[in-house]
């Protein structure tokens, strides 16, 4: 399979230092649970350190008891944190009790570590030992973000042994895909894994008519959830798809892109409802992505379906259309997004 030279629309993305300054002062504010009896001074130094740095391993779902409210077991989440903070530096950050079992995230599967008083670094270095064969992790008992997913296998687990042979093939999809972009397509396997590390698969029980589904949260950085049951285009869209969403996050974190006061609804291209004009422009910059990675999939000899380049084409025109009808309700920060984001729209097409 030959790699595509083309950098095209991949080289842009939203400048993430406003993340890395917000993220760092929720770090100053973080504090362990005490039941852990975690050290914090050492970890917190280390995290600071790691996002004044800028470093990428900060932005992953681990992460994530920084960034989300979710009511979730905080212990669990302040471990996992702990863990992979551990995992991506060389100093010694001491050692955490635990009181009863408990999974920890790791690239190649959850590891259960048992209740006791246990060595930080050794348990990272499990993390680290760990083996996945691709840029992006699968997570599907959510161990990374420390609670269930709606709609994930950690939700309700495998009901028989067919579901279980079914999610193992949908596993080869996803490996599949993933050795695409990033043998391919390089520059669009680099920008995907710039925002998203871990991939939840959703459930689904082999039955015919579930739509596919897709999805991420602004609050749980580096994390995407999806089906993996559509085959290998499908999910190599969905993984564009939810990572321009994430690029998007980014680069609304100190700034709204759209003004205040502006409540109207309007047409989509992707809902049968009217949307918020912010719901267009995530729509637009991702059908932009979307439209490059079909254009480029085709020409590498990628069977995609028969008629879809152009139908996301129009999707993409109509979503244009609509933003550049009512830029004036775009704030700075918008105005230089949607102006970006024409570049890369610009790109599709001979």
């Amino acid at each position: 399979m030959n790699t595509l030279s083309t950098t095209r629309g991949w080289s842009w993305t939203p400048d993430k230092s406003l993340w890395f300054r917000q993220i760092l002062q929720k770090i100053k504010a973080w504090e362990s649970d005490p039941f852990l009896e975690l050290d914090d001074t050492p970890l917190r130094a280390t995290l600071e350190q790691a996002a004044e740095n800028h470093d990428g391993w900060l932005a992953h779902p681990c992460a994530s008891v920084l960034t989300s409210s979710k009511d979730a077991k905080t212990s669990v989440r302040d471990l996992q944190l702990a863990v992979w903070t551990a995992a991506n530096t060389s100093r010694s950050l001491g050692k955490f009790v635990l009181l009863e079992p408990a999974w920890v995230w790791t690239p190649g599967g959850g590891i259960e570590v048992a209740p006791g008083c246990h060595d930080l670094e050794e348990v990272a270095q499990r993390v680290t030992s760990s083996d996945w064969p691709a840029s992006i992790a699968l997570d599907a008992w959510c161990h990374s973000i420390g609670f269930a997913l709606d709609a994930s296998w950690a939700e309700a687990g495998f009901n028989s042994a067919e579901e279980e042979a079914g999610f193992q093939r949908n596993v080869v999809d996803f490996l599949h895909a993933m050795n695409w972009a990033d043998s391919t397509l390089p520059v669009m396997g680099a920008w995907l894994t710039s925002v998203t590390k871990v991939a939840i698969p959703l459930r689904w029980d082999g039955k015919p008519g579930l739509m596919f589904r897709s999805g991420s949260m602004a609050d749980i950085p580096g994390m995407v959830a999806l089906d993996l049951f559509g085959g290998e285009v499908q999910i190599l869209e969905a993984l564009v798809h939810e990572s321009a969403h994430r690029h998007l996050y980014v680069a609304e974190t100190d700034a709204p892109l759209i003004a205040a006061g502006c409540e109207q609804r309007f047409h989509s291209p992707l809902r049968p409802e009217p949307r918020p004009l912010r719901g267009i422009m995530l729509a637009y910059h991702a059908l932009a992505y979307i439209c490059l990675f079909y254009e480029e999939a085709t020409k590498s000899g990628l069977a995609t379906p028969k008629g879809a380049l152009s139908q996301l084409q129009s999707q993409l025109e109509d979503a244009e259309s609509t933003l550049l009808a009512n830029r004036h309700f775009l704030t700075p920060a918008g105005t230089e997004f949607l102006e970006r984001t024409l570049e890369v729209a610009n790109h599709v097409g001979p």
